[in-house]
């Protein structure tokens, strides 16, 4: 029922999943405080890279460079 409701909206649960994770990732990053490893790991991922390709699809950049450049802003 869950899964009808959510594809008449035009979604899915992983994406629902996959949207949270992005915006808690961009907070974090953001923020600062948390090493970009462990950030990975608080969003249940088992290596850095795949954190990494995760966050090459989310935003098209690694989560090393995005954090550089947040940090000039």
């Amino acid at each position: 029922m869950l899964q009808r409701e959510l594809a008449r909206h035009g979604t899915t649960g992983a994406n629902l999943v996959d949207s949270a994770k992005m915006r808690q990732a961009e907070q974090w990053l953001t923020e600062g405080r948390l090493s970009i490893t462990d950030i990975g790991k608080n969003l249940g991922y088992k290596n850095p890279s795949a954190f990494t390709r995760t966050c090459r699809r989310w935003f098209g950049s690694s989560p090393c460079r995005l954090k550089h450049d947040l940090d000039v802003r």
